[in-house]
């Protein structure tokens, strides 16, 4: 169970005896759930399908096969409870508290659940009986107002914020106690605040397949005291034709404070400047009514014996740490600007620079983000942040349908970390679209270009690949009315890619899925849903011919509405991917093929799902067959909510 600190205590002691005693308003409400869910796979390897192989859809059920049993059942029943409490105790003064119980009987197994090839980190909850998950006090005067909580998720700066701790990418999620403070100040928007947090232990799933029990939970969950407290303010001012802001930020290694070295425990840390200081700078303006700018410029000040940062992922297979070089340029520049000729247009122009030795880290697509915020780079590499400039029109055709014609341009260069000395690879994008959505149908065609070339430095090879995408998608609502709603949609999509290096096509694949929706009610307790898609893709290059795959993807619910509070659901899901490709291909050219599309076009198999085996090292000259797998799932939700 995660431990509140001694601050905290006092404030729910406190709080709960002025409840008492001032007989405040309090309010409760809450759920319980009662799940169970059946999965079963026909036919699944240990390690494959579910588990990385992305299929023809983008992404499975992520229901990782756990032996070779050629019927590998999983049954899995939870009982949830979720209460919340909300008390105002004076009329400046509010509480609230929720809790939460949850009872998995398949502990200490990676259940997946995750993005297009790859999976969530595995983790082991403890069985808490009830566990504490929010307590937040707040105090609201008209001088200022006062937040004190053991769930610190405010909407700061994420570019600036969301760096070097685990599961906060993007929007800001529970760090750990904190102190917030909101007031203004010669009429400025001005927020200090400081919280504490930790990084969870990171975990070999291969080598600790059998001992499951040492991984550790996320910063919600996980028992021991926080290494890092993070200390700033944050300043807004308005105009009026804009605003401008500014975000200081310093991040603390509590590692630096402590001496001691026995048997059990040794610092190294101590009396080192391991802090890190971030400030950001932004504004908007607006000139007239057809043009706006904004602007951004972030920087990072290392500490003298600063030498390495904590991914913000705690992903198994990627290194904890990054190494950086602390006098490195860490800059970011941003500006951009929109202008609006004509009604119903617009032109965006946008150019972004950074160092060339900014920290990279591991983001929320278990590929290399980088700390500042931009999620558009890979591992091997440690290729970040986009360098360069982009631009976009948009116009309303004044012709039948009114379609939206939108038309985007992008040169950037992949900048390097500090990582390695190779020359940055630089990436040209054109894509022309035209969409329209009017009444019951939605449609829009495509035609994407792109070209990634790199003249080769380091340990780079030179690159020189092309990219060409055509996509023509819609949907089309046939029914809809108080009873019945049945939707059509469809995707037909034309994909290629060719290394000029090389002179080699890698990828010529057509792909086409249908699908179909309903929802029916049949009274007013009763909902059926249910909905088929069919997905079929073809592959045929220089590195192997004739590969192709078929998924069936059929569900089917119903919704019952016990009572005002009370809902009953089952949902069944068939999931029936066939792959077929030449028998005789090779590992590298699985591997020189699938690696160089990009991530979406990935539907056939490389060597995601298969790299962790045991004996594929004793078969690298010939792929090891997979020709997909067959799921059926049954899930029942029992909800009581009060």
């Amino acid at each position: 169970m995660k431990k509140v600190s001694i601050l905290l205590i006092l404030v729910m002691v406190l709080t709960f005896a002025v409840t008492t005693t001032a007989l405040a308003s309090v309010n409760f409400n809450g759920a319980m759930y009662f799940i169970f869910d059946e999965f079963t796979e026909v036919d699944g390897k240990q390690f494959y399908s579910m588990n990385g192989n992305t299929n023809i859809f983008g992404t499975g059920d992520w229901k990782q096969s756990t032996t070779d049993n050629m019927n590998d059942n999983r049954e899995k029943f939870q009982n949830k409870l979720i209460l919340n409490m909300s008390a105002n105790i004076s009329s400046n003064i509010t509480a609230d508290v929720s809790f939460e119980s949850l009872v998995d009987e398949f502990l200490g197994y990676p259940n997946g659940t995750g993005v297009t090839r790859g999976q969530e980190t595995m983790t082991v909850r403890d069985n808490n009986p009830v566990l504490l998950k929010d307590l937040t006090v707040t105090a609201d005067t008209e001088d200022a107002k006062i937040v004190v909580t053991n769930n610190f998720n405010y909407d700061f700066n994420p570019r600036v914020l969301a760096t070097q701790f685990e599961d906060n990418w993007g929007d800001l999620t529970p760090y750990g106690e904190g102190i917030l403070v909101e007031t203004e100040l010669s009429n400025i928007a001005t927020r200090g605040f400081i919280f504490q947090t930790s990084a969870s232990e990171q975990v070999d799933p291969i080598e600790d397949n059998e001992n499951y029990e040492i991984i550790t939970e996320a910063n919600d969950g996980v028992s021991r005291a926080a290494d890092k407290i993070v200390y700033g303010a944050d300043f807004k001012k308005g105009f009026a034709n804009g605003s401008a802001g500014l975000l200081l930020v310093n991040t603390h290694d509590k590692g630096t404070d402590t001496n001691f070295d026995d048997d059990y425990n040794t610092t190294e840390d101590y009396d080192l400047d391991k802090d890190i200081l971030r400030l950001a700078l932004n504004g908007e303006y607006r000139i007239g009514h057809r043009i706006f700018l904004d602007g951004e410029f972030i920087t990072a000040n290392y500490g003298d014996d600063v030498t390495e940062v904590v991914n913000a992922r705690n992903t198994p297979w990627a290194p904890p740490t990054h190494e950086i070089d602390r006098d490195g340029d860490t800059n970011v520049v941003e500006v951009g600007a929109k202008f609006i000729p004509l009604p119903d247009s617009q032109i965006k122009l946008s150019y972004t620079n950074v160092g060339e030795d900014y920290v990279a880290a591991v983001g929320a697509d278990h590929s290399m983000d980088s700390w500042l915020g931009n999620s558009s780079f890979s591992f091997e590499d440690g290729t970040g942040y986009n360098k360069g400039f982009a631009v976009e029109g948009s116009y309303l055709l004044p012709v039948r349908l009114y379609p939206t014609a939108r038309l985007e341009y992008s040169d950037y260069d992949k900048t390097l970390t500090a990582k390695n000395e190779n020359e940055d690879t630089n990436e040209k994008e054109t894509k022309l679209t035209l969409e329209a959505s009017r009444g019951p149908w939605a449609a829009e065609t495509s035609y994407r270009t792109k070209s990634m070339t790199n003249s080769g430095s380091g340990t780079v090879e030179e690159t020189d690949i092309t990219y060409n995408d055509f996509n023509i998608n819609g949907s089309y609502t046939v029914i809809e009315n108080e009873k019945l709603t049945t939707n059509l949609r469809g995707d037909l999509n034309y994909y290629t890619g060719d290394d000029e290096t090389i002179d080699q096509n890698f990828s010529t694949e057509n792909r086409i899925k249908l699908g179909v929706g309903n929802t029916y009610v049949l009274n007013d307790k009763v909902t059926l849903t249910g909905s088929y898609d069919l997905g079929y893709a073809t592959e045929n290059n220089d590195v192997f011919e004739d590969a192709n795959g078929r998924q069936h993807l059929i569900k089917l619910g119903t919704s019952y509405q016990v009572s005002a509070n009370t809902t009953f659901d089952i949902l069944y899901k068939y999931d029936n991917y066939d792959l077929n490709r030449p028998e005789n291909i090779t590992t590298d050219a699985l591997v020189n093929s699938v690696y160089k599309k990009e991530a979406e076009h990935q539907w056939y198999d490389g060597g995601e799902s298969w790299e962790h085996g045991s004996d594929h090292w004793v078969a690298k000259w010939v792929a090891p067959g997979y020709d997909g797998y067959t799921t059926h799932e049954i899930k029942a939700t029992f909800t009581v909510n009060f």
